[in-house]
């Protein structure tokens, strides 16, 4: 009888656990770190006029975000993310700092705006980074400086970004920067005050063409 009761019991919970999956409730098949950081980035995109990102959902049974649209993937973690040319609008949210597997960020030609947060500086494996023809503004964090694994940045076309630290293009694997003339002229004068500034740039590629707003 003993026996009976006890497996019972354990085709009851069984059961239970099972109807929890199914009603995902997060104890089963849950969205791991990276696609909750992406589905937070998505929430800061107020308009997606060609439906990009329309599959980046959490769905029963959905474990990593591999198969999103524009998001690239090696060994089940996030290392590339290609939004290029979509015509989103929206901010960047400070979450894409916790993609710390990420090699390549690409978001040219769209239009985000606002600043370009602090905890993208967390990524410290980026090697490309793409923000060309948006609408960012402000100061693109120094730290960024500190990423030795830097081989891109494109920041043309972004007229309302205010200063770029001279630390940046100290950056010894660096072999390509976009940015504006007069912001480039003036983060060359910063860095010549300095005696110890070593340059590494290969080339440097100004473009004097604004974004038409």
């Amino acid at each position: 009888m003993k026996e009976l009761w006890s497996s019972q019991n354990r085709f009851l919970a069984a059961f239970a656990l099972c109807t929890l999956c199914l009603l995902n409730l997060g104890f089963c098949w849950s969205l791991n770190d990276e696609g909750v950081a992406l589905l937070k980035f998505k929430q800061e995109i107020v308009s997606d006029p060609h439906g990009a990102l329309s599959n980046w959902i959490d769905e029963i049974g959905v474990e990593n975000p591999c198969s999103w649209s524009g998001v690239g993937c090696s060994k089940g973690y996030v290392v590339d993310l290609n939004l290029k040319d979509l015509c989103l609008r929206g901010t960047l949210s400070p979450q894409i700092g916790t993609l710390i597997h990420l090699k390549s960020l690409i978001l040219r030609n769209n239009l985000f705006s606002g600043v370009i947060p602090e905890e993208i500086t967390y990524i410290k494996g980026l090697e490309v980074l793409d923000f060309g023809y948006n609408n960012f503004s402000g100061q693109i964090p120094c730290s960024l400086g500190n990423n030795f694994s830097m081989t891109l940045l494109l920041l043309d076309n972004n007229e309302r970004i205010s200063h770029i630290c001279p630390e940046i293009y100290e950056l010894q694997k660096l072999s390509e920067v976009q940015v504006e003339e007069e912001l480039l002229s003036r983060s060359k004068e910063a860095a010549c005050e300095s005696l110890f500034t070593p340059w590494y740039i290969q080339s440097i590629h100004c473009l004097l063409t604004c974004l038409d707003s």
